[in-house]
């Protein structure tokens, strides 16, 4: 199992959005309230890239269509999106944190 490292954990801030590319997927990375987290970066509404997303008290809002999703747990939080985002479960590893090649292939959905 392969670990693949995505961000040294000096350089994590409040307000990171990072673009991230595993397995030919686009995820972004997001570091906010003092937590990260790693999702898919297509809306599950229509698909838009979420990295062109605004992020607002603790929600971040697709740039298309203004669905919006809770950036801790993915879930929706508007009307009409019955759908999560997906998102891939971070590890530590000495200083830097990233994902495990199995936890990549193990997406979870909301």
């Amino acid at each position: 199992m392969a670990y693949i490292e995505l961000i040294k954990l000096h350089q994590l801030h409040d307000g990171l959005r990072q673009l991230v590319r595993l397995d030919g997927r686009e995820y972004i990375l997001i570091h906010e309230q003092g937590q990260t987290r790693l999702f898919s970066n297509a809306c599950p509404h229509a698909g838009a890239p979420l990295t062109q997303g605004t992020i607002r008290d603790g929600a971040i809002r697709c740039a298309r269509h203004g669905m919006t999703f809770d950036i801790l747990t993915g879930r929706p939080l508007s009307q009409g999106c019955a759908k999560g985002l997906e998102f891939i479960p971070l590890s530590f590893n000495g200083n830097t944190l990233g994902v495990y090649l199995w936890q990549a292939e193990a997406r979870v959905k909301n």
